[in-house]
């Protein structure tokens, strides 16, 4: 036997060769069962903390852990195996990248979660609360993330990463002379981020026509939805000049419109009508009562107008359509109740 395990097979003995099937065996073993508990531990953890309803993926977090765990321990157990110097240097720097590997990804995973946690957390708060925030803060870990990972893999090639940092720090200027652009648009989206002229779903219009939803803001550039559906990408180095004008942060909206009664109507039926419409107005819980004016307004060829102006308290389009299609269509009903006859639209072109 002890002939046998010394043979040599492919530049390592038999013994060296039944140590490493050995350990990876048992690594794969270790493997499942840390997948295994951990899926237990994160269910039992969400159900404690009532965090049920982040719909986190279980099996996925457990497919992180399992596998970098597994590989550190390859890497513990290396020196046990007793293989050539030569061999077990270049196996060595080969596991401490693939080791960064693996990190990298639980890293990425873990800091989903993170995001997700918080934004289901903000969720509960407001439906728009750091909307913006969340999402670039978890693209800025992701970036330090990967950019640690380069300096340990660097330094698994012998790289002098020490002397990279160094030179980039004495060529920074050329360096931010040629992409002056990139960082100002990184700028840019940090100055969003603190001063937050809109958020994620708000209408906005630039100072240049652009028109549109927001509907994502990176570290580059935000993206609107215009209303053709199309998708406008705007850097965000040209927002931080950029004159904005925040539709989605009206507190209430604006409804003017003319009412256009027959010329023959009487004088008390028109103030009759005029303050019916007064009384509607008051008793809308969704209009501002302190701030609505009805009144006789002008004399057209064939028709008498009325001037409406009201502000529905409401952030959201869709509401105020609501709102404007309840409130004209009890006008309408007035109109029948008080026998107002309505008159030509074409007249006030007359």
């Amino acid at each position: 036997m002890s002939n046998f395990s010394n043979e040599t097979l492919f530049l390592l003995t038999n013994l060296q060769w039944a140590k490493i099937f050995a350990l990876i065996f048992s690594l794969i073993i270790f493997d499942q069962v840390i997948r295994y508990y951990t899926q237990r531990l994160i269910g039992k953890f969400l159900r404690s903390a009532n965090l049920y309803t982040l719909n986190l993926d279980k099996k996925k977090l457990a497919k992180c852990i399992g596998p970098l765990l597994a590989f550190l321990l390859w890497i513990i157990a290396l020196p046990v195996i007793g293989l050539p110097s030569h061999i077990h240097h270049y196996l060595t720097r080969f596991s401490n990248i693939l080791l960064t590997l693996l990190s990298v990804r639980a890293a990425f995973y873990f800091t989903d979660a993170i995001g997700h946690y918080f934004s289901h957390k903000a969720l509960e708060k407001s439906p728009k609360f750091d909307d913006i925030l969340i999402p670039l803060l978890n693209k800025a870990g992701k970036t330090l993330i990967l950019l640690i990972a380069l300096v340990f893999i660097g330094e698994s090639f012998n790289l002098n990463m020490k002397g990279l940092i160094a030179g980039l720090g004495i060529g920074g200027v050329a360096v931010a002379f040629a992409a002056k652009d990139s960082l100002a648009n990184i700028f840019g989206s940090i100055t969003i981020l603190l001063d937050k002229p809109f958020r994620i779903g708000d209408n906005i219009k630039l100072d240049n026509g652009l028109t549109g939803d927001v509907i994502a803001v990176g570290l580059r550039s935000t993206r609107l939805r215009s209303l053709d559906d199309s998708i406008i990408t705007v850097p965000n180095g040209s927002l931080t000049n950029a004159n904005i004008n925040n539709f989605g942060m009206r507190g209430s909206r604006r409804l003017e419109t003319q009412i256009l009664i027959d010329l023959n109507t009487r004088a008390e039926e028109v103030s009759l009508f005029c303050a019916e419409i007064k009384s509607l107005l008051q008793k809308g819980s969704h209009i501002k009562a302190e701030n609505f004016h009805v009144y006789f307004n002008n004399l057209l060829p064939g028709a008498i107008e009325i001037k409406l102006i009201a502000f529905f308290i409401t952030e959201e389009g869709a509401q105020e359509l609501k709102y404007r299609h309840q409130l004209l269509t009890d006008i309408l009903k007035l109109t029948e109740k008080l026998k107002i006859k309505l008159a030509n639209p074409l007249s006030r072109l007359n």
